[in-house]
C-alpha cells in the first residue's frame, strides 16, 4: 500500500495541488512577473520536489496550500497603499520631460546605457522627446512620447473613426463555430449559401482551412493547400522544376 501512495497517489495529488496553486498567477511569463511572483515559483519548485520524496502525506498537501495563502494574502496586501509602497511594488519614474532621474537609475540599479537602450528599442533615441518612463514592476519599461512628437491621432483632426472590427470566425479547420453564428443569429443554412457563392457547399467542409465573417457582411473563405498569388510569375517557381 505505502508503494502505491509514493508512486500514484502522491504524484497525482502533488500534480493537482501544485497546479491549482500555480493558476492562481494567471498566465504570466517568467518576464512578467514581479519579484515575490519570481519567488513563490522557485519556492514551489522546491517544495514540490520535496513533497514527492516525503514519507508523510501531510506535507504533500500542506505545502501546496500554504504557498497559496501566502500569494493570497500578498496580493492582498497589494490593495492597501501603504503596504504597497513599503513593498516596493510601485512603479518608479526614470524619466519626466525629457530629463533622466539618475537617483531612481541608482534606486533600481540600472546603467544609463541600459536606459538608452530600452527607449531605443520602444523608438525613441533621445530621451528629450520623452515626456514620461517608467520602470514598471514586471521589469518592464513603459515610456509616453511628447506630445509634439507622438503620432497623429484622429482626435487631433476632429474626425471620429468607426469603432474597429475583428472578423469572426465561422469555420476553423473544417469545423463550424456554433457559438459565432448564433452570435450573429444566423444559421448552417445561411452559411451554406455562402459556400454556394463561392461554388462549394457545407460537403466540403474538409477543404475550408478558415472562413471569416467581416464587417461588410461577406464571408472570406481560406481553403487548404491553396498559395494565392504564387501560382504563377516568378514566385510560382519551385526547386527542382524548370520554368520555360
Amino acid at each position: 500500500m505505502e508503494v502505491i501512495v509514493s508512486l500514484f497517489i502522491k504524484p497525482v495529488l502533488v500534480f493537482c495541488l501544485g497546479f491549482a496553486a500555480i493558476s492562481l498567477f494567471g498566465r504570466k511569463s517568467v518576464a512578467a512577473m514581479d519579484n515575490f511572483e519570481l519567488l513563490l515559483v522557485m519556492i514551489a519548485a522546491g517544495l514540490f520536489s520535496a513533497s514527492l520524496i516525503s514519507f508523510r502525506m501531510s506535507a504533500a498537501v500542506l505545502a501546496p496550500l500554504v504557498l497559496a495563502g501566502l500569494y493570497l494574502l500578498f496580493q492582498y496586501l497589494l490593495l492597501k497603499p501603504a503596504a504597497k509602497e513599503w513593498l516596493g511594488s510601485q512603479p518608479t519614474v526614470l524619466i519626466k520631460d525629457g530629463a533622466v532621474d539618475y537617483q531612481a537609475l541608482k534606486k533600481i540599479r540600472m546603467p544609463v546605457e541600459d536606459l538608452l537602450s530600452q527607449i531605443r528599442l520602444k523608438g525613441f533615441s533621445d530621451p528629450k522627446d520623452l515626456a514620461l518612463a517608467a520602470y514598471e514592476n514586471n521589469g518592464m519599461i513603459s515610456v509616453i512620447p511628447n506630445s509634439r512628437i507622438r503620432p497623429l491621432q484622429p482626435g487631433d483632426m476632429q474626425m471620429d473613426p468607426e469603432p474597429p472590427f475583428i472578423p469572426i470566425p465561422l469555420i476553423v479547420d473544417g469545423e463550424i463555430v456554433e457559438i459565432n453564428l448564433r452570435f450573429l443569429n444566423k444559421d448552417k443554412i445561411w452559411l451554406n449559401q455562402q459556400l454556394m457563392a463561392n461554388g462549394r457547399n457545407l460537403d466540403d467542409l474538409a477543404d475550408i482551412a478558415l472562413a471569416l465573417y467581416n464587417q461588410d457582411g461577406t464571408v472570406q473563405i481560406h481553403w487548404k493547400n491553396q498559395t494565392p498569388g504564387l501560382t504563377s510569375g516568378p514566385y510560382g517557381y519551385k526547386p527542382g522544376i524548370e520554368k520555360g
